[in-house]
């Protein structure tokens, strides 16, 4: 858990509120990935606020499929605690998509 300071930089390290908004309006710092794939978008972000809403690392990145770039209706979230861990699910989430397209997905949430 985030033990208070609900804010991450993409290290992982705590820092303050503004500090974060002002990385948060960084779309080049907050981007980890990004396709477009038939129509179907697969976004990976570093969102720096912890979402794991239970005891373990913070959960600080998330990956998204959304059905199109129009609506953003999102099909798929996972969500990781490292970079790492965020850019290796992109790649196999993107690969996913690429192989089997949107119907690889049903809404839902879950955590790496």
């Amino acid at each position: 858990m985030s033990d208070g300071c609900p804010y991450f930089d993409r290290a992982g390290r705590r820092i303050g509120r503004d500090e974060w908004a002002t990385r948060f309006e960084d779309l080049a710092y907050k981007r980890i990935g990004y396709d477009e794939l038939d129509g179907v978008v697969v976004s990976t972000v570093w969102i720096g606020m912890d979402m794991s809403y239970a005891e373990r690392p913070p959960l600080i990145f998330e990956t998204m499929v959304f059905s199109d770039r129009d609506t953003l209706s999102t099909l798929y979230c996972q969500r990781y605690a490292t970079e790492e861990g965020a850019s290796t699910g992109h790649r196999e989430v993107a690969a996913l998509v690429s192989a089997l397209g949107a119907e690889a997905f049903t809404a839902g949430d879950t955590e790496r």
